[in-house]
């Protein structure tokens, strides 16, 4: 079963992760609007996930579609392309997000997440996607986008 997921995923273009990754910003945007600081943060998480997944499907590498932690996948795209290396304390940082963003027991047992987030939070997440899915997107736009090793 999972070999037919990963051929499935692999028929998916990496423009339909990128622009999955587009509107990851819009939601976190909309949920900040919205005061859910904690949600916009998670959707900041995914933005750069599905930007770093862009990027991998582009050069054919689904077997790390499965992986969620942003600093795992920064690891490996900047063996391609190093200039890709500084990204990774941004990709922690927005790690840690990825479960405390929306699970109470995640961070502290007698808060919720809603009531711990504010705008401050969701403005270093939203910056730290931005940075990557930036990043990303220069290297999809090269003439060739093929890795430099």
């Amino acid at each position: 079963m999972a070999s037919r997921a990963r051929r499935a995923d692999a028929e998916i273009p990496a423009a339909s992760w990128w622009a999955q990754a587009e509107s990851a910003i819009v939601a976190a945007e909309a949920l900040a609007s919205a005061g859910l600081y904690h949600w916009a943060c998670f959707c900041a998480h995914q933005a750069a996930e599905l930007a770093l997944k862009a990027l991998l499907v582009h050069w054919n590498r689904t077997d790390l579609l499965e992986h969620h932690s942003l600093a795992d996948l920064i690891r490996h795209v900047a063996r391609r392309r190093p200039a890709l290396r500084p990204l990774r304390g941004a990709a922690k940082a927005l790690d840690w997000h990825y479960l405390k963003a929306r699970y109470p027991q995640a961070r502290y047992r007698w808060q919720t997440p809603a009531k711990l987030y504010n705008r401050k939070d969701y403005d270093v997440c939203i910056g730290y996607a931005r940075q990557i899915a930036d990043a990303c997107k220069a290297v999809l736009s090269d003439k060739d986008g093929s890795p430099t090793e």
